[in-house]
């Protein structure tokens, strides 16, 4: 019988493979693909440092920030999306440009 695997791919490039056995292992996030930030060069540090410093109360509170946000793809051809006028607006874009730039591949193991 011929093993199934299944390869993810992004211009080409291998990503993840995984087998009927670790299927699991790849739902898990192993790597970070993107971020939604403020496009403000004044905004943007403030934004990193309370994120790390100051807890999930300043997270929450700077989503509702009215400037403009950007999204940074850290994979493929790193683009970088925006500005947009709201963090929901980025994220939309963020999300829609990984499911349109993630290809799934499936084939069989002897191939590989």
């Amino acid at each position: 019988m011929q093993e199934e695997i299944t390869r993810y791919e992004l211009g080409g490039g291998i990503r993840k493979i995984a087998g009927p056995g670790d299927i699991w292992e790849w739902l898990q996030v192993t790597e970070r693909a993107s971020y939604v930030e403020p496009i403000s060069p004044v905004l943007r540090p403030i934004y990193w440092f309370g994120r790390k410093w100051l807890g999930n109360w300043f997270y929450m509170w700077s989503h509702g920030w009215k400037c403009q946000w950007r999204a940074k793809v850290l994979i493929g051809d790193k683009p970088i999306l925006g500005p947009f006028p709201s963090r929901y607006d980025a994220i939309l874009a963020e999300i829609q440009w990984l499911n349109a730039n993630w290809v799934l591949v499936k084939e069989s193991a002897h191939e590989q």
